[in-house]
């Protein structure tokens, strides 16, 4: 109570410095709210605009990418034509191969025994076999690797069985198979029933089995053929995944890619002609 009283004195002694005091807390305030207000318009002001030029990049960026995604449309178009074109082109190419090739092959392999060693398991050798009768080979012999070999566990075990196998073909051709037959012999079908002026060795995979046939199989085969001095030529048809070829060529025989079209048919009987 009493310091209550001394409060009161002292305020009606002096009135007006109350009324200053008053004054100035109001003045800070209203600076402080004009401040603040003004910051917060600065805030909302550059947020605005900085939401505008992001706007304007991103509508900036959509038509530069909507003209690359139409040039690359454009590009694909053209490509498929061309592609389509030259499709065309390779058609109509192959179909004057197969009128012209039996005018071109007739009679070039005259009286001519050939010897085809088949290790690739999708070859269909029928057309082929056409192909050399065409030109005038006097007897076709073949020799096949079973598609069923390609799918055993530890099949190069058997290699050496096979390799055995059609060498003896070779040597002794038209012998009959012996009693006690090796484990490899049952993947193995037809034989040479007379001497081979050539012998061709057709590969290549279209599947991928986990083993390198071109190196566990055609190789070894192909060395020890070699040691019959036999011609040998390595070929494989158009539409295989695993070539044979650089297997082939690094044992440094003649080869022939792409055996059923135009230009590997004309290839191998230039080969065979020598």
């Amino acid at each position: 109570m009493i310091l209550y009283r001394a409060k009161t004195i002292v305020n009606m002694s002096n009135p007006e410095m109350g009324d200053e005091m008053i004054d100035l807390r109001y003045h800070i305030a209203t600076v402080a709210a004009l401040f603040l207000a003004l910051g917060l318009g600065i805030f909302i002001g550059s947020t605005v605009i900085s939401d505008g030029i992001l706007i304007k990049e991103q509508e900036q960026l959509i038509v530069r990418l909507e003209k690359e995604f139409d040039k690359l449309r454009d590009d694909n178009r053209s490509l498929k034509a061309n592609v389509t074109s030259l499709q065309e082109s390779l058609n109509a190419y192959d179909e004057l191969g197969k009128e012209i090739f039996p005018i071109l092959a007739q009679n070039k392999l005259a009286r001519k025994s050939i010897g085809l060693i088949i290790t690739n398991p999708d070859f269909n050798p029928e057309g082929f076999i056409e192909v050399l009768m065409e030109a005038g080979v006097e007897k076709v012999h073949q020799v096949r690797i079973a598609k069923e070999f390609f799918l055993q566990d530890q099949s190069e075990n058997l290699v050496p069985d096979i390799i055995t196998i059609i060498a003896g073909f070779l040597v002794t051709p038209g012998q009959e198979k012996v009693t006690e037959e090796p484990a490899g012999s049952k993947f193995i079908s037809g034989s040479f029933t007379s001497p081979v002026d050539y012998l061709l060795i057709i590969g290549g995979q279209k599947i991928n089995t986990g083993l390198d046939y071109a190196k566990l199989l055609d190789l070894p085969l192909a060395k020890e053929l070699m040691k019959l001095e036999i011609p040998i030529i390595g070929v494989q048809p158009k539409d295989v995944e695993f070539s044979y070829i650089p297997t082939y060529k690094a044992l440094g025989i003649p080869t022939v890619e792409d055996l059923d079209t135009f230009t590997g048919k004309v290839k191998l009987i230039q080969l065979l002609e020598q």
